[in-house]
C-alpha cells in the first residue's frame, strides 16, 4: 500500500479528465440479446403481408416464441438443430380444422438436454382479440402451408434465411424494432 489516491489534489483533476472522455475512450459494446416484446412484434406485424409465405413463416415463428416462451434456437434452425421444433411437436386440439388450442412438444432446451429424456408441453389458447395475428392462427395457416407429409422437419427449417445472424435479438434491428421505453404490457395468455 500507497497513500490513498483521494488525498493527492491532483486527483480531481484527472477523475474530471476521466470522467468526461471516458464514452470517447472506453469501448461500449451493445453487443446484447433484446428480449422480444410486444412493441417490436406489433411493428413487424404491421410491414407483414400474410399472403406472401415468408412474412408468415416468419410472423408465425415470432408469435410462437413470444407466446411460447420459447427461445429462438427452436426455430431458427442451422442444419440439425436438436432444439428445433418439428411438425410432429404442434398439436392443434382439437383438430386442425377449428384450433382453438396450439400444444407445442418441447424435447429439449439450452437448459434442459434432450439425454434428460424429460420433455414437456406448452400450451396457447386462441387470442381472439389479436385477430389474425392470433399466434395459434398464425401457426395452424403456416402448417397448412408449409407441412409437405414429413412430420419430421422443422416447420421453420428457412425461417429467418434473409436476416443476418441474431438480427432481431442483438440489437442491430431498424431503430422502429428496438424495445419501446417502459415497461411492456404484460402477455395475455389464458
Amino acid at each position: 500500500g500507497g497513500d490513498d489516491p483521494r488525498d493527492n489534489p491532483d486527483a480531481e483533476y484527472w477523475w474530471s479528465k476521466f470522467r468526461q472522455s471516458f464514452i470517447k475512450n472506453v469501448a461500449v459494446t451493445t453487443n446484447q440479446k433484446l428480449p422480444l416484446r410486444p412493441a417490436m412484434l406489433m411493428a413487424m406485424a404491421r410491414r407483414a403481408d400474410l399472403r406472401k409465405r415468408e412474412d408468415l413463416r416468419d410472423m408465425a415463428a415470432f408469435f410462437l416464441l413470444y407466446f411460447s416462451g420459447l427461445r429462438i434456437c427452436h426455430v431458427a434452425v442451422a442444419g440439425t438443430d436438436e432444439h428445433a421444433l418439428r411438425f410432429s411437436d404442434l398439436l392443434f386440439y382439437p383438430s386442425l380444422r377449428d384450433a382453438q388450442r396450439l400444444f407445442v412438444l418441447i424435447r429439449s432446451t439450452k437448459t434442459r438436454p434432450a439425454a434428460s429424456a424429460k420433455p414437456f408441453w406448452v400450451v396457447i389458447d386462441r387470442q381472439p382479440a389479436l385477430g389474425r395475428f392470433c399466434p395459434v392462427e398464425l401457426v395452424r395457416q403456416h402448417f397448412l402451408m408449409a407441412y409437405g407429409g414429413e412430420r419430421g422437419f422443422s416447420p421453420f427449417e428457412d425461417a429467418f434465411a434473409a436476416v443476418p445472424d441474431d438480427f432481431l435479438f442483438r440489437g442491430s434491428a431498424p431503430s422502429e424494432l428496438r424495445p419501446v421505453g417502459g415497461r411492456p404490457p404484460p402477455a395475455r395468455v389464458c
